[in-house]
Parts: C-alpha cells; sequence; structure tokens
C-alpha cells in the first residue's frame, strides 16, 4: 500500500511513500496524508517527504488552494472534525461535526462539500459561505466545471451517476453514468473527473474467488 505516481499516457506506477494521496501540484507536489493520520507533501522526483505541521491531532483528507495554503478536515485535540485552512495558521471554516469529502475550485480560492445532505460553497481566504439550493442526498462533491460556476456531484449508490450543479440556481444537467464491472464488486470509493468533465477515473474494490468441486473415489 502507499501513494503512487504514473503518466496518464502510460507507464509504470512509481511509488511515493507510505501514505494516502489527496492532491497534487506540480510545484507543491502530492499532498497525502501518512498511515499516521499526519499532513506530508512527497516531491514529484526523488526525495524524502516533507511534513506539514498544522498542529491538527488526525487529518481526514486535504487539498491544496490558492498561495501557500491547503485546507482540511480534520481534529484538533479531543474536539470533532470540521474543515480548516491552514496558511501558517490554522483557521477553521465551517462549524464541529460539519464535514465531508470537498473539492477546490480551479482558481483555488472556493471549497465545495456536501454536509448533512447540502450543498456548501465556502469562500477558503474569507471563511464566507452559502448553501446552494436543492437536496443532495446519498451524494459527495467530486469536481468543479471548468469555468467555476458549477461543481460535479456524484451518487454514492451504483451505477455512479455525475451530475453538474448550477452554484447560482441549482439546476443539474447529467454528466455521465459509471458502471463498474459487477463480478465480485465491493463499492465505488474514489471519482475524479477532467475539469472539462470529458473523462473520468475511479476506484473499486473486487473480491473474486472461485469455487471447486471435488470427488472422491471408494476403495
Amino acid at each position: 500500500n502507499g501513494a503512487y505516481i504514473r503518466p496518464t499516457s502510460g507507464g509504470a506506477a512509481v511509488q511515493l511513500g507510505a501514505a494516502v494521496p489527496w492532491d497534487i501540484a506540480p510545484e507543491r507536489g502530492v499532498l497525502c496524508t501518512t498511515y499516521a493520520a499526519q499532513l506530508a507533501a512527497f516531491p514529484l522526483q526523488a526525495g524524502p517527504p516533507r511534513k506539514i505541521e498544522t498542529g491538527l491531532a488526525r487529518t481526514r483528507w486535504a487539498r491544496w488552494c490558492a498561495g501557500d495554503a491547503l485546507v482540511a478536515v480534520g481534529t484538533l485535540g479531543d474536539r470533532p472534525a470540521r474543515v480548516w485552512r491552514f496558511d501558517g495558521t490554522l483557521t477553521p471554516l465551517t462549524a464541529e461535526r460539519v464535514v465531508g469529502l470537498g473539492a477546490v475550485s480551479p482558481d483555488g480560492r472556493t471549497l465545495a462539500l456536501i454536509a448533512d445532505d447540502r450543498l456548501l460553497v465556502i469562500e477558503i481566504a474569507g471563511a464566507q459561505q452559502r448553501h446552494v439550493a436543492g437536496d443532495f442526498h446519498d451524494e459527495l462533491v467530486c469536481g468543479w466545471s471548468a469555468d467555476g460556476r458549477g461543481v460535479l456531484v456524484r451518487s454514492k449508490t451504483l451505477p455512479i451517476q455525475i451530475r453538474r450543479v448550477d452554484l447560482a440556481t441549482g439546476s443539474s444537467s447529467s454528466v455521465v453514468t459509471i458502471t463498474p464491472p459487477p463480478v465480485g464488486l465491493r463499492g465505488v470509493s474514489a471519482v475524479v473527473t477532467s475539469l472539462d468533465a470529458t473523462a473520468y477515473a475511479y476506484s473499486y474494490g473486487q473480491e473474486l474467488s472461485r469455487l471447486y468441486s471435488m470427488t472422491t473415489e471408494q476403495l
């Protein structure tokens, strides 16, 4: 297990280290949580990871954002988890227990996530937030449109339905339906889309087995 990097054109995967990857930026590296739930940035080339000391006790996920900042969901001490901005100083962006898997806009300035079945949009620098009209039960944010005016959300249940939600009106349109191989399927975890929504990638768990028949001969 670990964090790997590979070119989309093909080629071998290269292991970066023992961690879970969350985001990638050419100048800043691969943002990961280590198996001790701490943040680190792994360089794209060979070299040791750089620890990021945020002060959070445990970090669930993280994303690069504009400037030298990042956003993360984590716990401070023994308090419940919430969303934070870290730019050398730790600043809360949501109330405690208002968490969800989030995605950062193309300009790195806005965060979108679904919490309590509502789509929440947060201005990262100023922490202003608003809710987008609509019901988002059993859905997760998986990306943004290239113009920053829409958010891509996907269903948790199969088949995976991805739709684009207009942030101004709450109206939505279907983007793609993902149907993973059904044999031994244990669920879909990560789903990401390109900014132009013409390509996507996803990972899924699969458990396969073989059934044997045996006959015995009486001696």
